[in-house]
Formats: C-alpha cells, sequence, structure tokens
C-alpha cells in the first residue's frame, strides 16, 4: 500500500501479487491436501457388511471395530472386549492405560458412576493399547464426554494470567515507543531535506 501510494507501482503490484495472493494460494491448497489426509476413519460393521467410513458421519447405534493402535472415534458401549487396555491420559489424565471389559459396573443405588470408573465404556479420543473390541456407539460430536470438556472450556471466559497481564502492558509500551521513534525519524528526515517518498519507505 506504501508503494503504491507513493507511485512505486510496480513494486506494489510484485509484493501484492507474487509475494501475497500466490503464497497464500499454495498455503491454502497444501492445508486443504493435509485434511484430506488426517481425516480420521472407524471401521463399522452396517447391514452385516464391514467398511471404513469417516467418523464425523457416525451416528448412535453404529457398531463400530477396534484393534490395538486404533483412536476411538466416538462415545461408545462395549458388545466385545478381548483383552482390551486404553490409554485415557487426554480424557482422564490417568496415565496408565486402564482394563475395559463387557461386565456392567455396580453404581450402587442412584449414584453416578464417575468416567474413569465406567469399565464397559470407550470415550473418543482415547486410545486402544491392546486387545480387539466392538462398541455400539452412544454419542458423536458435542454430545461425547470430550465433547462436553470442550464446550465448557469454550464457553467459560478464562481470566488473563498475570503473564498475559505483562505482556500486554509490555506490548502497550512497546508499541508507543516505536510511534514515538517514528515519528522522531520522519521529522529529523524533514528537518534533513530527505524526500517524502524516501521517509515512507
Amino acid at each position: 500500500m506504501v508503494a503504491g501510494v507513493i507511485g512505486d507501482i510496480k513494486d506494489a503490484v510484485v509484493i501484492t501479487v507474487v509475494l501475497g495472493y500466490l503464497q497464500e494460494r499454495r498455503a491454502e491448497r497444501s492445508l486443504e491436501a493435509l485434511r484430506r489426509v488426517l481425516v480420521p476413519t472407524a471401521r463399522v460393521r452396517r447391514d452385516g457388511t464391514e467398511q471404513v467410513v469417516e467418523a464425523h458421519t457416525l451416528v448412535p447405534g453404529d457398531m463400530v471395530l477396534l484393534e490395538a493402535g486404533d483412536r476411538v472415534p466416538a462415545d461408545g458401549r462395549l458388545t466385545v472386549a478381548e483383552s482390551v487396555e486404553v490409554a485415557e491420559a487426554a480424557l482422564t489424565g490417568e496415565s496408565q492405560p486402564v482394563a475395559r471389559s463387557v461386565t456392567a459396573v455396580d453404581a450402587g443405588g442412584d449414584t453416578a458412576v464417575p468416567l474413569a470408573e465406567r469399565t464397559t465404556m470407550l470415550f473418543m479420543n482415547t486410545a486402544l493399547i491392546r486387545g480387539r473390541a466392538e462398541m455400539i456407539v452412544t454419542a458423536t460430536g458435542m454430545r461425547t464426554e470430550l465433547g462436553r470438556i470442550a464446550e465448557a472450556l469454550r464457553t467459560e471466559a478464562e481470566p488473563a494470567s498475570p503473564l498475559q497481564v505483562q505482556l500486554d502492558s509490555l506490548g502497550r509500551r512497546l508499541a508507543l515507543l516505536s510511534g514515538i521513534a517514528v515519528v522522531a525519524y520522519a521529522l529529523t528526515a524533514l528537518i534533513g531535506g530527505e524526500s517524502l517518498p524516501d521517509i515512507a519507505l
């Protein structure tokens, strides 16, 4: 913009078109290719046949088939669990893999079973460390336990940390000092007889 205002049209065009638009398009294409590669999938049994589908197409009631190394694509209740151990650190903070089975947990009346003790359930974004499992999807997307956590984090306003407050203050001071330095340089250069285009650049 500055180059265009002072009459240096060639530089303005080169900077805007070549270095701006083309680089942005290249970055967008690379990002889109990466997104296609990283689309999470799930192995499901639908109408009696096994197929691989994109994880976001799962619905409650789908039968998902999992093996060691697979990431769980949704919340679900186990129907088959052969020596299943799951890494749940991202959800519960438990650093060690935990065993899962099809044996129901006795909640003891009306008491809700804590998340970490729901041994018949698998939760989205956890990973099978060993074993083989089949589960019926009970929740997807923002209705999963992980989705609820994400929603709570998104809606609750987090207060700024002391470091953020100090960095904001430092940023304002630096901006003020930079502005003063630029104005001082421009005035000195004008007094010294430099042309306005040179000062602007």
